[in-house]
């Protein structure tokens, strides 16, 4: 008998029930369960600079040179390379034909003859490209520094100038020193100062050192026996047959240290 009009005119149409707010359930979640949903996969940091230009032995020392921030923002700005290239190579060749640097490239621990020589600035000069090792013999004398060569196979190559000089005890870690890379026709350049010393030391003590890049091994009467025993184990990496004859031995070192010295810079 309540419910009559005044009863219900009491209430007014804006006063509506207010429905409860909606919230969020969170959860908590551990950080290994994070890990798995979402997982971060860590790669290993690049310390090898690879150049995808031509002549890679070039840009290997420019980068060694002028740094590798100088040779990327080259390429962002839209430098030619290939004119860039060709301008260091001209102060290079340019080097080597003064009258007082006539004989430089006789100033290296590879010794070579007058005819080399005038093939070499010959090459600098005409070449397009630095496409055999013994490029390095002016890129050595140039730029004032010792390069190591890993060809990959337990042995080595050393180019440094007659005129360096360098403590023998701490001679890896010198700073100034080039690790290079033979991979696929192509040179790479360690970039990372702390692996070079340690790759270059371990080269020093547990790797052949070629002694010439025209001569993989000296005369045959220059090793004992056991010397061709030991190096047949490192180069080869298999061991010897106890039957196999000095000269056998010889041989089958010489020719795994050919292969490796007969690099060709494709691109």
């Amino acid at each position: 008998y309540m419910l009559t009009h005044t009863f219900f005119d009491s209430f007014k149409e804006t006063d509506k029930i207010q429905e409860p707010a909606k919230t969020e359930l969170i959860i908590p979640v551990s950080k290994p369960l994070l890990e798995v949903i979402n997982p971060v996969s860590k790669q290993p940091i690049k310390t090898r600079f690879r150049a995808f230009l031509k002549d890679s032995l070039f840009w290997c020392m420019y980068v060694h040179s002028h740094g590798h921030t100088a040779f990327e923002t080259h390429k962002a700005i839209g430098t030619n390379m290939l004119n860039l290239m060709m301008t260091e190579k001209r102060l290079i060749s340019d080097f080597f034909n003064k009258e007082d640097n006539k004989t430089a490239l006789k100033l290296s621990n590879h010794k070579i003859t007058n005819i080399k020589i005038n093939e070499i600035k010959c090459d600098l000069m005409t070449k397009p490209m630095l496409t055999s090792i013994e490029a390095l013999i002016p890129c050595c004398v140039y730029w004032k520094c010792p390069i190591y060569v890993d060809l990959g196979n337990k042995t080595f190559l050393h180019f440094v100038p007659n005129t360096y000089v360098s403590d023998e005890d701490t001679a890896s870690a010198d700073p100034n020193a080039v690790l290079l890379y033979t991979v696929e026709g192509r040179f790479e350049l360690e970039m990372d100062q702390e692996k070079k010393a340690q790759i270059i030391a371990k080269l020093r003590q547990n790797c052949y050192k070629i002694p010439h890049y025209e001569k993989p091994m000296m005369g045959i009467g220059t090793y004992k026996t056991d010397e061709l025993h030991y190096l047949y184990d490192m180069v080869i990496g298999t061991k010897e047959d106890k039957k196999m004859k000095k000269h056998e031995l010889y041989d089958a070192i010489a020719i795994k240290c050919a292969q490796g010295i007969m690099i060709r810079t494709m691109f």
